[in-house]
């Protein structure tokens, strides 16, 4: 998973504002979701493109059987490389489905 952030990107992960920059810092927080129980299923949303960035939605679920432990929407942005492949440059994993600001 970590091969498809930028070494620079930038992860956060609910709506505390807390980010963990750099493949370190994403290292320590991906090897946390990496060894919470259950199946993850998502389903990406849209992608919309502008020149070499994008922005993209995916709906999550965290599941352990039937039951649901997680579930939300992300937002991303990614960027394309000079070889053509894209990267996570900002991932918020929850961004999408944080409630509205008053």
């Amino acid at each position: 998973m970590l091969s498809l952030y930028e070494p620079g990107a930038t992860l956060l992960v609910d709506g505390s504002g807390r980010s963990f920059i750099g493949l370190d810092a994403i290292t320590e927080e991906l090897t946390r979701l990496l060894t919470a129980p259950g199946t993850m299923i998502s389903r990406n949303n849209f992608c919309a493109c502008q020149g070499d960035i994008a922005l993209l939605r995916a709906d999550f679920a965290l599941r352990d059987g039937e039951r649901t432990i997680v579930a939300g929407s992300t937002a991303e942005i990614i960027r394309r490389q000079d070889d053509g492949s894209w990267l996570y440059l900002i991932d918020h994993a929850a961004g999408a489905s944080l409630p509205s600001v008053t």
